[in-house]
């Protein structure tokens, strides 16, 4: 059982939690911050403790059954590379939006003996980790299956214009944002070929199959939950940041102004003008469109984002259904750019919802 934390940065991570749940009107994870504690450096000294004890043999071993009868309508994807597990990946097609949402398996959770990460909580009672992602995104997870990123890898390529890596990136959210891709490609793919059959699935397979055939998938949310890193003396976790979740699932606007530049690479004339009033209710500050420098030779849309706005690219490439959110260092701060591709047709734009 973890000790009690008193750090003050936790304190307020918790009440701006709370607050956002609040917005969400979720009463499970009310629930879920009722037995919240005041965490500092005790907590993860108990958690080593209890990783060091699963290490030893005498945890128990990871569920695979199925989480709840009836229908399956959201799923965990365990991707292993390299020889470990290094993300996990949610797919949620029924939730609002639609999520394909990476968690690094370090990320802290409610588990059923308090905070712990993500993958000893799922090591030691899965079902309480459901009930933990469902308190941080509103999706309750009934399938868990585990598969190998070279097979998921060659998956995804089949009708897939993509280019995968063979192995997944060193930073935990790189490898989150590409396995995510690359599961809503799969998944896209599902209903063309037998590449989703055919994939080496570890566990809840037809579930999980299940799961990705629905066409919802990869049509909303596709990307990384937004958190950061902790580092300490011997512990590290990923800490969910709950308001850029909650401007993520479409929660409250986003706090600060985001500029947002629409370049037309494709060459179809209005498609720039189109996109940006596609992205209007998202209440971003939008700059004159231009023209994209490989103008009009650009195959696939691209969404270049600072790094404090990698959240914000992607609800817009969740609210378009096409485009590759891309990492760019060189912008400046709250700094969008959307370069259209001929893969995003004015059609796209004008479709039901959209």
């Amino acid at each position: 059982m973890p000790e009690t934390l008193r750090s003050a940065g936790y304190r307020q991570w918790r009440r701006a939690l709370e607050r956002a749940r609040r917005r969400r009107r979720r009463r499970r994870l009310a629930a879920f911050l009722g037995v919240v504690v005041l965490l500092g450096a005790g907590l993860y000294l108990g958690l080593g403790a209890r990783g060091e004890r699963a290490n030893g043999g005498r945890s128990s071993p990871t569920t695979t059954g199925q989480l709840a009868a009836g229908p399956v309508e959201a799923g965990l994807v365990r991707v292993n590379d390299a020889g470990g597990e290094r993300v996990i990946v949610l797919v949620a097609p029924r939730s609002t939006p639609p999520l394909v949402l990476a968690l690094p398996p370090d990320t802290l959770i409610q588990g059923s003996s308090g905070f712990g990460r993500l993958d000893k909580v799922l090591a030691e009672n899965t079902a309480a980790a459901a009930a933990g992602i469902e308190a941080l995104t509103g999706a309750r997870p009934a399938a868990v299956a585990r598969v190998l990123w070279a097979d998921l890898r060659a998956a995804a390529a089949e009708g897939s214009a993509e280019t995968w890596p063979a192995r997944l990136p060193d930073d935990r959210v790189e490898a989150g944002r590409v396995a995510a891709r690359a599961v809503a490609a799969l998944a896209a793919g599902a209903q063309k070929g037998k590449a989703l059959d055919a994939l080496p699935v570890e566990g809840d397979s037809e579930a999980l199959r299940t799961v990705l055939r629905q066409p919802a998938v990869g049509t909303g949310v596709v990307g990384v939950l937004p958190g950061r890193l902790v580092e300490g003396q011997g512990f590290t976790y990923y800490e969910p940041d709950p308001t850029k979740v909650e401007e993520l699932l479409g929660g409250a606007p986003p706090a600060r102004a985001v500029s947002v530049e629409v370049q037309n690479g494709s060459g179809v004339v209005g498609i720039a003008q189109k996109v940006a009033q596609t992205l209007e209710p998202l209440g971003y500050t939008f700059l004159p469109p231009k023209n994209a420098d490989a103008f009009p030779d650009v195959e696939s849309t691209r969404i270049f984002a600072a790094a404090d706005v990698l959240a914000e690219a992607d609800r817009i490439r969740g609210l378009l259904g096409k485009g590759t959110v891309v990492k760019q260092e060189s912008l400046p701060a709250h700094r969008i750019i959307v370069v259209v591709g001929k893969d995003l047709t004015l059609a796209d734009l004008t479709r039901p919802g959209g």
